[in-house]
């Protein structure tokens, strides 16, 4: 798996796990762009997990995020 951390307008940053390096950062970008509601369906078009951090300290992450925060 490859992944990608970007850092989005909101203050906040996002990362991305998927099967290639292309489709993490096309992940990433498509976080940047998407409105929260969108963020599954860039997803599922990707194949991606993600995870994204909002400056006032709230995350969301995917269904598929298999990593664990704490």
């Amino acid at each position: 798996d490859s992944s990608r951390v970007a850092g989005g307008s909101s203050g906040g940053s996002a990362a991305a796990v998927a099967a290639d390096a292309w489709s993490a950062d096309c992940m990433t970008s498509g976080l940047f762009f998407a409105s929260p509601e969108r963020y599954g369906e860039v997803a599922a078009v990707l194949g991606a997990s993600y995870l994204v951090f909002y400056a006032d300290g709230r995350a969301v992450a995917s269904e598929t995020w298999s990593g664990e925060l704490f």
